[in-house]
């Protein structure tokens, strides 16, 4: 008869994970200078929002586990 050996139990977690993107918006200003310009636009993102800009592009740039923990049966 032959033994049975034990069976490992594999447990399962759960990780907290963070995704780290970016955007790229852009929009044209009349300004007298490139640093005008610069204000400007912050400005009216604080203010406005993206929505007032153009939606150019976006990526991620890391994705990071900051945590762990185990998983419900």
């Amino acid at each position: 008869m032959s033994r049975r050996q034990p069976e490992t139990v594999s447990r399962t977690q759960e990780f907290r994970v963070q995704l780290t993107t970016w955007e790229l918006y852009e929009i044209w200003i009349k300004a007298a200078d490139a640093e005008t310009a610069r204000k400007d636009a912050e400005h009216m993102w604080h203010e406005l929002g993206p929505e007032a800009f153009r939606f150019r592009d976006n990526g991620l740039d890391d994705v990071t586990v900051i945590g762990t923990q185990e998983a419900d049966a």
